[in-house]
């Protein structure tokens, strides 16, 4: 369900609406009609976090955002976001703002994919949007490391975190944990232990991805934070730029990614237990007038 808010202020003679919309959950090209006096907008959007596929981690969301797009009031918009899936073949988890032409704007889309493999993708945008945009990958997910050492024990992989409006998101890691967050992006989760005689590091879920919000550029995610330290199980990623904590690994509990985008923890095995854990979902935010309130940091809060 979209939330939306509003008010007017005036500018140059022109009364320009002042407000913002959040679209998430399961919406499949569904439309939104550019409200009066309403003639740019700015976006971002986040893609679903991946599942996971047993002892492989869930890959974080992209985003992308794109700052002053001309548009007409009364105009149709269509847009795509997916809800948290747990599945480990899910749809699509793209998600698409995408509007007609209006005065020199060509017909234009806006994409934060789900997963794009660890590379930058070359999909965020069609019709060069707007006057400004950028966009980045989330984290990439990993492979457990399985009979390790003398006791055999396995190194579950974190969830890739949410990516960042400057840079990318965590990418999970079993061998130890990944700082590699950026740009406002979420860390990764870090791993658990399981099969391991000494009790410490235990558990058969690693931790998801962070997520990352929608509200702008804010703090980058950083697992040397003290919620990490001396953690028994897999810990979740914290969020970046004020997206949620993913859920902390621990024997017999899911460990999803944290909204918006993040990757789901890995687990100890390939099937029961260590696999369905949930890609947090993605999510669509609209901010106007676009000329004045510009991704990724110019006056993206709230306004009402």
């Amino acid at each position: 369900m979209p939330i939306q808010q509003m008010l007017l202020g005036t500018g140059g003679g022109i009364n320009y609406a002042v407000g913002q919309v959040v679209f998430d959950g399961d919406n499949v090209s569904q439309s939104w009609t550019v409200p009066a006096d309403v003639y740019s907008i700015s976006v971002v959007c986040v893609g679903r976090g991946e599942p996971n596929p047993g002892q492989t981690s869930g890959d974080g969301g992209a985003l992308a955002w794109a700052s002053n797009i001309p548009v007409t009031p009364g105009a149709t918009l269509t847009y795509t976001t997916r809800a948290a899936h747990d599945k480990t073949s899910p749809p699509s988890g793209d998600s698409i703002l995408s509007g007609p032409a209006s005065g020199s704007q060509a017909a234009w889309s806006v994409t934060g994919t789900s997963s794009v493999n660890g590379t930058q993708s070359s999909t965020y945008f069609t019709g060069t949007p707007g006057a400004s945009r950028g966009g980045n990958r989330g984290g990439n997910g990993a492979t457990a490391l399985t009979n390790q050492g003398f006791f055999n024990v396995t190194y579950l992989a974190g969830g890739g975190g949410a990516a960042g409006y400057s840079g990318q998101g965590g990418d999970g890691n079993p061998s130890s944990w990944s700082n590699n967050a950026a740009g406002g992006g979420a860390c990764s989760g870090y791993r658990g232990v399981a099969n391991n005689p000494f009790g410490s590091y235990g558990g058969d879920r690693a931790g998801g991805g962070g997520g990352v919000g929608l509200l702008g550029q804010g703090t980058t995610g950083d697992w040397t934070d003290s919620q990490w330290v001396a953690q028994t199980n897999g810990w979740g990623g914290p969020g970046g730029s004020g997206g949620a904590k993913a859920v902390n690994g621990a024997t017999n509990v899911k460990t999803n990614g944290g909204l918006y985008g993040g990757g789901a923890g890995g687990g100890a095995n390939s099937l029961g237990s260590g696999a369905d854990h949930e890609g947090a979902g993605g999510g669509i935010r609209i901010i106007y007038p676009g000329h004045e309130r510009l991704y990724p940091s110019t006056r993206t809060a709230d306004e009402s």
